[in-house]
Formats: structure tokens, C-alpha cells, sequence
């Protein structure tokens, strides 16, 4: 017999403060029609923990944010999630390094080593963005994506434009429905 309870699936959204996590959360639920399109830009850094509900690929997929000064309590949401995002700004170039690491320190977590995690490479719209070919020089991007596979995505992506929104969708989808296979 079969249950009709669908099951659960959540989708942690991390990020330093300012890179974005909000508009793009925003954009995806404009994405799969549950805001109506506005000016989304007028943001505020959020303070804690934000969750909302979508519906990405067959599943309502809780989607928790947690704000980028919250560091030392992100651990508090590992084991709970099925997926993650990490975004990162790209046009602040002082702070890309340390975002990277902190990316690389949640990734190697022994909860999140074998989930899968969507990297957002946000903000490529401004004209200072640094390239993909400069982060992975710093970073050895490259080396990181072919080492894990399909577990880890790269996306580029403007949240304020809208760009790149459609493959973030489309890896989240990705994500449930093989969770949901």
C-alpha cells in the first residue's frame, strides 16, 4: 500500500550577508509562480532564519535561509536538509576568498559531505564580478566539480537581473526529483 503523504525535502539556502539569498529566493518563487513579479530588489540582510514553501520539481520543498552572520549556528540545520546552496558575491572581490573557504568548511562538514549542493555564483551583472576562471584559480573550482561529480553544481547567476535563474530552478528540480526517484 502506498501512502499519500508526499514526502519531505529541504533545500538549505547559505551565503555571507549581502550575497544575495533573499532576491534569489525571491525570484524562484516568481519562478514557479507563487509571487507576482515586483520590484524585488528592496532587500534587507536577513537577521536569523528564514523558511518558506515552494514547490520545486513534484515535492513542497522547504526552503530555509539563514542569514550570513549566523555562521557558528548554521551547523544547527545540516542534518535536516537533503540539499544546500551557497551563494556567493561575486562583485565583492575583498570578500570572495573568505566566502570560498567558508563554502569549502560547510561542504567538508561531515552532515553535508555527500548532499547535494548548488554553488550560485551571484551578482555577475556588475562590471567588477569576478570571473568563474578567477574563482577557480583561487579556489581550484575545476578540480572541486570534477571530484565530486554530480553532487556539486556551478551556477552563474544575476539575482537582480534574473539571469541564471532558470538553471538554478532547473538543479533544484534536479535535486528533489532524484531524492523523489
Amino acid at each position: 500500500m502506498t501512502s499519500n503523504k508526499q514526502q519531505a525535502f529541504e533545500i538549505l539556502f547559505l551565503g555571507a550577508s549581502g550575497a544575495g539569498k533573499t532576491l534569489l529566493i525571491r525570484r524562484l518563487k516568481q519562478l514557479v509562480k507563487q509571487v507576482a513579479q515586483r520590484d524585488m530588489t528592496d532587500t534587507m540582510p536577513t537577521t536569523g532564519v528564514e523558511v518558506d514553501k515552494l514547490v520545486i520539481g513534484r515535492l513542497e520543498t522547504t526552503v530555509r535561509e539563514v542569514g550570513g552572520s549566523f555562521t557558528a549556528v548554521w551547523p544547527n540545520f545540516f542534518s535536516d536538509c537533503h540539499a544546500w546552496c551557497y551563494v556567493i558575491d561575486m562583485s565583492d572581490r575583498v570578500s570572495v576568498s573568505e566566502a570560498a573557504v567558508e563554502f569549502v568548511n560547510v561542504m567538508m562538514h561531515e552532515k553535508m559531505r555527500n548532499k547535494p549542493v548548488l554553488l550560485i555564483l551571484n551578482k555577475m551583472d556588475i562590471e567588477v564580478a569576478m570571473t568563474m576562471k578567477e574563482l577557480d584559480a583561487k579556489i581550484l573550482l575545476n578540480d572541486m566539480t570534477r571530484d565530486l561529480g554530480n553532487r556539486l553544481c556551478v551556477v552563474e547567476a544575476s539575482a537582480t537581473e534574473g539571469t541564471g535563474m532558470d538553471l538554478v530552478l532547473s538543479t533544484l528540480t534536479s535535486f528533489v526529483d532524484s531524492r523523489c526517484a
